[in-house]
């Protein structure tokens, strides 16, 4: 998954991005999401909390 800001770097979902994938299916937390060039982290990383819960 990418994200990609008006400037066309790549960038981490929003929050509210990042909790809808979240919540479509429990595994997407392991999703790699690319923060930076070259820098990837699982959804889980930037969302470590899940309100559902």
């Amino acid at each position: 998954m990418i994200a990609v800001g008006s400037d066309g770097d790549n960038m981490p979902p929003c929050g509210r991005c990042s909790d809808f994938i979240n919540q479509i299916h429990d595994e997407n937390l392991s999703t790699e999401v690319i923060v930076d060039n070259g820098v990837s982290v699982t959804l889980k990383d930037p969302l470590p909390h899940d309100w559902r819960k």
